[in-house]
């Protein structure tokens, strides 16, 4: 049955799946067969914006290859680092591996978390914690799926005026 309204969204469960490649492949023979598109909804506000700073272990700044690939979250935790630096994140909550990252997290000869929360495990898990201001408090620009650059303000304005 084809549908010209029809739609397969793959959203932040399936784009964390170890097994991406195969869920995409299945999903695309799906799209063809039924006549659905295919769409990915990113797992942040700005990923893209993450690509073109070479914030990602495969991309260097402007999305170039990275020849010298970094490790992944899943690698830092598969074989375990000496020390972790969490920035602006809370594994407990935002991480795919939330279980396995407080396994290593816990181990770790040291961990420093940068963060605009306090919780119970970041108090368990680091070893330093660091305060940040929020994202609604600076301004700054997110780059969306459709790669739009999306500039914002400041929440409050700090200052002398």
């Amino acid at each position: 049955m084809h549908s010209e309204k029809s739609l397969i969204l793959l959203g932040g469960l399936a784009l964390s799946h170890p097994a991406l490649s195969q869920v995409i492949a299945l999903c695309q023979c799906i799209s063809e067969l039924s006549g659905a598109k295919l769409g990915m909804l990113t797992e942040g506000a700005n990923t893209n914006g993450a690509w073109l700073a070479g914030a990602l272990p495969h991309r260097l700044p402007g999305g170039r290859v990275n020849p010298e690939r970094g490790l992944t979250v899943e690698s830092m935790l598969q074989k375990p680092l000496q020390s972790y630096l969490l920035f602006n994140m809370e594994p407990d909550l935002d991480c795919a591996l939330g279980a396995m990252a407080e396994t290593v997290l816990s181990s770790a000869n040291f961990v420093v978390s940068v963060s605009a929360f306090d919780s119970s495990y970041l108090q368990e898990v680091a070893h330093v914690l660091l305060p940040m201001v929020p994202f609604t408090e600076t301004a700054g620009t997110f780059v969306n799926g459709a790669g739009v650059w999306q500039s914002f303000n400041p929440v409050v304005k700090y200052g002398i005026n």
